[in-house]
């Protein structure tokens, strides 16, 4: 029982720190491409920037709030979805493989932008081709996964299972 408690705080601790990488990356990423910070940074500017100008207003702390909520939604649908489910399925059985633990939370947090798309209640059609920004979103949510996987490999993924020797 002492190795369970102790592989479950291990994994925690590592969904932790990959979670965080991987959302640190997003945003810097972000930063780096011209056309992602054209393309989101005026809303960023906006949420943040007119919540807090008018934070004692009628719109601020909405604003923030709303921020704030999408920032988390963003986190757990994109980040922590993936990188739970792929160290659940690791973890269950026993996948050691620094390729898994990349590649996984790699595709589905790429995937996430697209599922979400394609359950759109205001029905827009879905185009086989998506625009330049989709595409470099899905490369920048893509490499977030992955850097949370190797995140969570070099901490707990190389032992995943617990030992093989202890029964």
């Amino acid at each position: 029982m002492d190795a369970f408690l102790r592989r479950v705080v291990v994994v925690l601790l590592a969904l932790v720190c990959a979670g965080a990488a991987a959302a640190a990356f997003v945003p810097l990423a972000v930063l780096v491409n011209p056309m992602l910070r054209e393309a989101g940074g005026a809303l960023l500017i906006f949420a943040v920037l007119g919540g807090v100008f008018d934070l004692f207003g009628e719109t601020g702390p909405w604003l923030l709030a709303t921020a704030a909520a999408l920032a988390w939604a963003f986190v757990v649908a994109v980040i922590g979805a993936p990188l739970f489910l792929s160290a659940f399925l690791s973890e269950s059985f026993a996948i050691r493989s620094l390729v898994w633990h990349m590649a996984v939370p790699g595709v589905l947090a790429a995937l996430a932008p697209w599922a979400a798309r394609a359950t759109d209640l205001a029905g827009d059609a879905i185009e086989a081709n998506g625009s330049a920004i989709e595409i470099r979103l899905l490369l920048v949510f893509f490499l977030a996964g992955c850097l949370g996987g190797l995140v969570y490999w070099a901490i707990a993924g190389r032992n995943a299972g617990g030992d093989q020797d202890e029964d």
